[in-house]
């Protein structure tokens, strides 16, 4: 039977999507919808005629999909070996739907063969633009603060436009900030990622009284034209003196979160110092003291990660309270300066002494691991490593207090 060879589609993508014209090699390709597609291949041995067949489920025969499939127009060159699809009068076909076709073809000598190849042309919409927008997690605004804007704006094809949207809720149009317009895109490549970080002063974008409410969202638009709006962020205004007694209520929750961390590195020093004080006592270290030294470091561990590691950690939330104060203009406020000095504590405990509980916790958990029912000699080393760690968590127990 013929065969088709060497099948070559040209595609012309939409003026929209700012791609140059190429050439594609294969059975089944795909294309943006708004494309056009001439295809060519060479055959095996020379042909007297060639038709299109369709392929389509019963539910597709209904659709433009099969119409367009039929609008194949087949012509072979006078070599009878070269064959070319393309549409009416041998333009380029445009497509807005998926095709798929096989070819039914007479031989030189008479003979119908429909050949097995299935051919298809799988057509993609332009993607909408995506944005990235995350919530700030404290929605009370002073009158003059500052808001900080970070999200991320992408496309498949290309950004054109980028605005910033700010709307009070006591007017009837929001505030429009373009942060990127490229009327123009024939001479640009593309922008695909949009890395936003910006920032919007309240006093000089509106002028904002307690009680207020803002929203703020992003719009992106793409070489489509087609528009992407995110959610938006309400924001409440309130007075200096309120922001500043709710911020101080968040010290108060984190005093609270302190004293719990605290009791219970208090009973993990207790519990390693005791594990320490037996297994140099018996000289032996038994499964149980394993059991419990693992017990210790996975307590530990967890409070390390309090302490700094976690996103809702201690020094985390310290962070976001200063910012708080600062973007609201709050930042020579006795409360910022009480935070600075304890986020400079807690930086350096987390760094030190905890970082050094935890790593002497984890050797002598290691040390346990090998040494159960083993040695006196390496039961004491045991036990001096877990002594250690009573140490080094008694210190962290010190600072944190």
């Amino acid at each position: 039977a013929p065969r088709l060879t060497s099948p070559v589609f040209d595609v012309t993508p939409p003026a929209y999507s700012l791609r140059p014209p190429m050439e594609i090699v294969g059975h089944r390709i795909q294309v943006l919808a708004g494309s056009q597609v001439h295809f060519r291949g060479e055959f095996s041995e020379k042909i007297a005629a060639v038709e299109v067949q369709p392929l389509s489920s019963l539910a597709e025969l209904q659709q433009e999909s099969t119409r367009a499939a039929a609008s194949w127009h087949a012509v072979l060159t006078t070599d009878q070996r070269t064959l070319q699809l393309s549409g009416p009068q041998g333009r380029p076909l445009p497509l807005n739907r998926t095709l798929r076709w096989r070819l039914r073809v007479t031989t030189a000598n008479g003979l119908e063969v429909e050949l097995p190849e299935n051919w298809g042309i799988e057509v993609t919409a332009d993607q909408v633009p995506a944005i990235v927008f995350p919530g700030s997690g404290f929605n009370l605004l002073a009158v003059d603060a500052t808001l900080p804007i970070q999200a991320l704006a992408t496309d498949d094809l290309g950004l054109v436009k980028v605005q910033l949207q700010l709307q009070s809720s006591e007017a009837t149009e929001p505030i429009t900030t373009t942060l990127l317009d490229r009327p123009s895109l024939a001479d640009q490549a593309p922008l695909l990622n949009l890395e936003i970080q910006t920032q919007v002063s309240l006093a000089d974008a509106l002028a904002a009284h307690p009680g207020e409410q803002i929203s703020v969202w992003l719009e992106a638009t793409d070489t489509f034209g087609q528009v992407t709006k995110s959610p938006a962020e309400l924001f409440e205004i309130r007075s200096s003196a309120e922001l500043l007694s709710t911020i101080q209520q968040q010290q108060e929750r984190l005093v609270e979160q302190t004293q719990h961390l605290v009791d219970a590195q208090r009973t993990n020093q207790s519990q390693v110092s005791k594990t320490a004080a037996r297994i140099e006592a018996t000289s032996k270290v038994r499964q149980s003291d394993r059991e419990v030294l693992a017990s210790i470091l996975q307590l530990q561990q967890t409070l390390s990660q309090q302490l700094s590691g976690a996103s809702n950690s201690i020094l985390e939330t310290v962070t976001q309270m200063q910012q708080r104060l600062t973007q609201n203009r709050l930042d020579d406020a006795p409360l910022a300066r009480d935070l600075q000095h304890l986020s400079s504590t807690l930086q350096s405990l987390a760094a030190e002494s905890m970082q050094k509980a935890t790593n002497s916790t984890l050797q002598a958990h290691e040390a346990a691991q090998r040494t159960v029912d083993k040695s006196q000699e390496e039961a004491r080393e045991t036990g001096q490593l877990a002594a250690q760690a009573a140490a080094a968590q008694l210190d962290t127990l010190g600072k944190l207090q």
